[in-house]
C-alpha cells in the first residue's frame, strides 16, 4: 500500500521544484545570450564596393614604388581598437614596403575635436602611418568603404589586390587572414583577395550630424 506524503512533506518539495525551474530558465537565457553574442562577434559588415583600379577622384596619390594601404575608421567604433593593434603589428612586419593612409570619419557639422578619440590617437602613434580626417566620409565613398576597419591594398600599377578586414572577429586581436594577405602581397606572393570586415558602419544613426555624440573617449 502506497504511503501518502504528509502536507509538510509535499510543501517541502515546492522550493526544490521552483529552484530547478529557475535554474533551467537562467541557463536558457544565458545560452541564448551567448549564442547572440557569438553571432554578433562573427557577423561581418557589408563588403566594400572598391574600385578595381586606383580612382582619379582619390584625395591622395598612389605610391608608384610601393603598395598603398588604405584603412577607413570610425573614431567611436570599439571594434577598431583591435584593428589599430593589428595595423601596428602589420606595419612592423612589412616595414617600408607599404605606404599607409588611415582615414578617420568625421561629420561636417561636428567640432574638429569630435574625432580626437583613442582610435585616432592609436593610428597617429604608429610610425609611418598618414592619418587624415574624412569629412562626411567623402574618401570612404570614393573607395566604396562602408564599415570601420575596411582595408584596401593597391599595387603600384593601380590594381586593387586586397579588400577586407585585419581582425578575425569584432574587437578580436590576433592572427588573421587579412593581415597575412597584405604581408604576402607586399612580398610579391599570391594573396587571398577578400576577407570579412568586422566593425561599425561608417555612416549611420550614431554618426548623423543631427544627432552627434557629445561623449568623448
Amino acid at each position: 500500500m502506497t504511503q501518502r506524503r504528509s502536507l509538510p512533506e509535499r510543501l517541502g518539495r515546492v522550493p526544490s521544484i521552483a529552484l530547478g525551474l529557475a535554474c533551467t530558465v537562467w541557463l536558457t537565457v544565458v545560452g541564448i545570450g551567448l549564442v547572440r553574442l557569438w553571432e554578433y562577434s562573427n557577423t561581418p559588415g557589408p563588403a566594400a564596393e572598391a574600385p578595381a583600379t586606383w580612382p582619379a577622384a582619390a584625395e591622395v596619390e598612389l605610391d608608384p614604388s610601393r603598395y598603398t594601404l588604405l584603412l577607413f575608421l570610425h573614431p567611436y567604433c570599439d571594434c577598431s581598437r583591435a584593428t589599430m593593434g593589428e595595423l601596428e603589428k602589420l606595419v612592423a612586419r612589412v616595414g617600408t614596403r607599404l605606404t599607409v593612409h588611415a582615414w578617420i570619419f568625421q561629420p561636417k557639422a561636428a567640432d574638429p575635436s569630435w574625432s580626437q578619440t583613442q582610435v585616432r590617437q592609436a593610428a597617429e602613434a604608429i610610425p609611418g602611418v598618414h592619418v587624415h580626417t574624412d569629412i562626411d566620409a567623402r574618401t570612404a565613398s570614393v573607395f566604396g568603404a562602408r564599415v570601420s576597419g575596411q582595408t584596401l591594398l593597391y599595387a603600384p600599377d593601380t590594381r586593387l589586390v586586397f579588400a577586407g578586414g585585419i581582425t578575425s572577429a569584432r574587437g578580436h586581436a590576433g592572427d588573421n587572414d587579412g593581415a597575412d594577405a597584405i604581408v604576402a602581397a607586399a612580398q610579391g606572393k599570391p594573396v587571398l583577395t577578400h576577407t570579412p570586415v568586422f566593425g561599425c558602419l561608417l555612416r549611420g544613426p550614431a554618426t548623423d550630424p543631427a544627432a552627434l555624440r557629445v561623449s568623448r573617449e
